[in-house]
């Protein structure tokens, strides 16, 4: 039997590898686009759904969960490296008809995600009240805040091999299985933010145990789906790895590593350069990259799509099905960011009215602004999104980590303790001036990706 269901998994990857390499490619991208989407909507709303109901307590309670997004982000981003470094190498190994080292690659993601989150974790708890304020958060609600993120620093294991298995299920073209793992614990998150934070009367303290719990349950139902729709099995038991395989995740791995690492950052940054201005300028700026998040889910997702498209008709040598996918992809990234884009701005006070916690605050004033400035050039982040998501899928681990750190690292940080001279209007256009400046960086770059594709220039090897 056992030999049975091996040979059942191995026809199923072979006949998804050659759907991919020939089949249709705005049929394959939207097919694997639309459940893809819907994870990165759900998982958005992990944190966007603990921001909005604590946002019913206090200003001080949705600034601290803002301030802790910027540890999230940066379990995020450890997560990814092993999840999309690993996925990478797994998607072009079975555009390549190697399944032996796709199933090794697999558990080194897997194993390599649970032993950084337990580090994440142990290290957090140990120097809970230095990270906190490393984080940004100003000394009034510095208690809140390290309440919140003691319990948050639980889930990070479960977030990170979460984050792992979902990108390699995505790559091997089973979107469905990392929608459904991911779908369920953020609902449940949702569900449980109301019961745990007013009903049970736990407050914010509430809102991280709905958080870690559904981490939880997302990540027994994902490991779960690694024995089911054809997946490559997850087997802890197998033989010692190859040090040589590590060297694999770093070109697919790394471009996560530093975009989400620094969105990390560029968020502890603007907490800091906000705190003069009061804890409503804080919250309010939190409350916007929250909303702004949740928008760039759209194109992200319908990117995400295209990457099982692109990592195996790249394997296979198929550069004009690359082009096709990505094509496809940038046009329709561009329409949807360009249609919620117009949506945020029209309904910006609306949209920052729902996170408001009193008439008196500030909360309105400032987040406003910020919103629409960032809707103005948000339309842009389809190009820097779509074009760093294939390089980074080809495996060219320079181009993808350089457009990886452009936007939030390269330019916003600079821009942001630059512009703060002109006081909180200055803080509330560097996303805006960064998109710009990340906009034209990531021309050159997709020029570079563009000439390899078409043959005018070789393309480096990445094995």
């Amino acid at each position: 039997m056992k030999v049975k269901s091996a040979v059942s998994q191995e026809e199923k990857q072979a006949a998804k590898l050659r759907e991919i390499t020939t089949g249709p490619v705005h049929r394959l991208i939207c097919r694997y686009a639309v459940p893809t989407i819907i994870t990165m909507l759900i998982s958005s709303m992990y944190n966007f759904a603990d921001t909005y109901f604590v946002s019913g307590m206090s200003d001080g309670a949705t600034a601290a969960v803002g301030i802790v997004y910027s540890l999230v982000s940066l379990s995020q981003a450890v997560g990814y490296f092993w999840g999309q470094g690993s996925a990478n190498y797994i998607s072009r190994s079975l555009g390549r008809g190697n399944s032996d080292d796709s199933r090794e690659m697999a558990r080194l993601g897997f194993e390599g995600a649970a032993l950084s989150g337990l580090f994440v974790t142990v290290t957090g708890l140990v120097f809970l009240t230095p990270l906190c304020k490393l984080l940004g958060s100003p000394d009034e609600i510095l208690a809140e805040t390290k309440t919140y993120c003691a319990i948050i620093l639980i889930g990070i294991p479960f977030q990170m091999t979460s984050l792992a298995m979902n990108c390699q299920y995505r790559y091997q073209g089973n979107a469905f299985s990392s929608m459904v793992g991911i779908s369920i614990g953020a609902i449940l998150n949702v569900a449980l933010d109301p019961l745990m934070i007013y009903t049970l009367g736990w407050g914010i303290s509430g809102a991280a145990w709905a958080t870690v719990l559904s981490q939880m349950v997302s990540f027994l139902v994902l490991l779960y789906q690694s024995h089911t729709r054809g997946n490559i099995r997850l087997d802890l038991r197998l033989r010692r790895m190859r040090p040589a395989m590590l060297a694999h995740v770093l070109p697919g791995g790394m471009p996560s590593l530093w975009r989400n690492g620094l969105l990390s950052v560029s968020v502890a940054v603007l907490n800091t350069v906000s705190k003069p201005y009061g804890v409503s300028a804080v919250a309010a700026m939190s409350v916007v990259s929250k909303i702004m998040s949740v928008c760039i889910s759209l194109a992200t997702g319908f990117g995400q799509g295209a990457q099982p498209v692109w990592g195996m008709n790249y394997g296979a040598k198929r550069y004009d099905r690359v082009l096709r996918a990505y094509y496809f992809a940038l046009a329709v990234g561009f329409a949807m960011d360009l249609t919620v884009a117009s949506i945020c701005y029209l309904a910006a006070p609306e949209l920052i009215d729902l996170f408001q916690g009193s008439a008196d605050s500030d909360l309105m004033s400032y987040g406003v602004r910020a919103l629409r400035l960032q809707c103005i050039t948000f339309p842009l982040t389809a190009f820097l999104l779509i074009t760093n998501m294939m390089v980074q899928t080809m495996g060219k681990m320079f181009d993808g980590t350089f457009l990886a750190v452009a936007r939030n690292g390269l330019y916003f940080i600079p821009i942001v303790l630059v512009f703060r001279m002109w006081g909180m209007a200055g803080i509330q256009m560097s996303q805006p001036a960064a998109d710009v400046c990340a906009f034209i960086s990531t021309a050159f770059v997709f020029r570079r990706a563009w000439l390899e594709l078409t043959g005018r220039r070789p393309g480096i090897s990445d094995r």
